[in-house]
């Protein structure tokens, strides 16, 4: 079961009567490790210029209401009408919620500075794409082609086989730096030291720093 279906099964079964503790990432992974819990979901692919500071966003979520931190993720159909990452994996094309659809699309904003410059040219570009030329009323002209004569073919020069090329590592050294400075292993020097014993393997390191 994938991270972004479990979330979602546990939304549906979820009491909204219930009320929340707020946890640290560093505690949910600890909980997750205790319960033997598998933890490559904490790993999220993703960017980011600056592994500390946090880009908030002048908006909030019209799912769970919290204000946008992070990639904020802007309807394209609705007037006013927002995303947080987290409820855009679980909800999108899942869930409509008030005037907004489930098949309405967004456009990805990770700078607040960058708006609306950003949502604008993504908006621009959608429209692009989705223009067709209308030529079903132009008429269709069969123009004759003169035959050719032959030409004797050379002889075929042997293809040599394609060599299929290595998928790039997108999962860079940095990011994993990153990603534990996120989950609250602040100590960059330790870090670096047991990401390099480990050969790269975050989940070694994040065993490591725990013992």
């Amino acid at each position: 079961m994938t991270f972004a279906l479990l979330v979602e099964t546990k939304v549906k079964s979820h009491d909204p009567n219930h009320h929340f503790d707020k946890i640290s990432a560093l505690d949910a992974l600890k909980e997750a490790l205790k319960n033997g819990e598998q933890i490559d979901s904490f790993f999220m692919p993703g960017t980011s210029n600056d592994p500390v500071e946090k880009k908030v966003h002048k908006a909030f979520c019209d799912r769970c209401g919290q204000t946008i931190v992070g990639i904020r993720w802007k309807c394209f159909d609705c007037p006013d009408f927002d995303f947080c990452n987290s409820c855009h994996v679980i909800a999108n094309g899942k869930e409509t919620i008030k005037n907004h659809d489930k098949s309405h699309t967004f456009a990805k904003i990770e700078d607040p500075s960058s708006y609306p410059q950003s949502y604008n040219q993504q908006k621009l570009e959608k429209e692009k794409n989705q223009i067709q030329p209308n030529n079903t009323n132009v008429p269709t002209v069969s123009i004759p082609i003169p035959e050719q004569p032959k030409v004797e073919e050379s002889p075929k020069v042997q293809e040599q086989p394609k060599v299929e090329e290595q998928p790039k590592e997108n999962y860079s050294f940095s990011k994993k730096l990153e990603d534990l400075f996120t989950m609250g292993f602040d100590d960059r020097k330790r870090n670096i030291q047991l990401l390099i014993k480990n050969k790269g393997d975050i989940q070694a390191t994040i065993q490591d720093l725990l013992n």
